[in-house]
C-alpha cells in the first residue's frame, strides 16, 4: 500500500480512494483466509497440489521463455537439466552444481558470447545494464 502514497501514483484525491479500496480488499482477504484454509484442509492433498501447480504455470512459462531466448541458451539448458537431477557432491546439492555446469557449458560452447557479455557490461540478451549495476 505504500506505493499508493507516492507522487507517481497520480493526484492525491485518487491516491486516497486507491488506498481505501486496497485496505478494504486486504481486510476482505483476511476475513476469507479462515474459510479458504478450512476448505483446503477438507480437499485431498493431491488436488491442492494440482491447483498450486496450475497457479504457477504462467510464472514458469515466463521464466523459461526468458532463460532460453537469449544468446547463451546452451548454458541455461545445461543448468536447468542439472538442477532437475537430485544429487549431492561433497554435501552440496544440485542447485550449486547447476550453476557450475551451466557456466562451464557456456565457457566451452559459447565462449565468445559469454566473454563479450562480461566485457561490455550487457546482459546476455544484449540489453545495456543500468549504471548503478555497472558501478558496483
Amino acid at each position: 500500500m505504500a506505493i499508493l502514497g507516492g507522487p507517481d501514483a497520480g493526484p492525491s484525491s485518487g491516491r486516497y480512494w486507491a488506498a481505501v479500496i486496497a485496505a478494504l480488499l486486504t481486510v476482505g482477504m483476511a476475513f476469507a483466509a479462515t474459510p479458504v484454509a478450512s476448505l483446503l484442509k477438507v480437499l485431498p492433498e493431491t488436488y491442492v497440489f494440482a491447483i498450486a501447480g496450475l497457479a504457477i504455470v504462467s510464472s514458469l512459462q515466463d521464466a523459461l521463455e526468458k532463460a532460453f531466448s537469449g544468446k547463451l541458451r546452451f548454458g541455461a539448458v545445461v543448468a536447468f537439466a542439472v538442477s532437475m537431477t537430485p544429487f549431492t557432491i561433497f554435501g552440496i546439492t544440485s542447485a550449486f552444481w547447476a550453476l557450475v555446469a551451466g557456466l562451464l557449458a557456456s565457457l566451452l560452447a559459447e565462449r565468445t558470447d559469454l566473454m563479450a557479455s562480461w566485457a561490455t557490461n550487457t546482459s546476455p540478451d544484449g540489453a545495456q545494464r543500468p549504471a548503478a549495476e555497472r558501478d558496483r
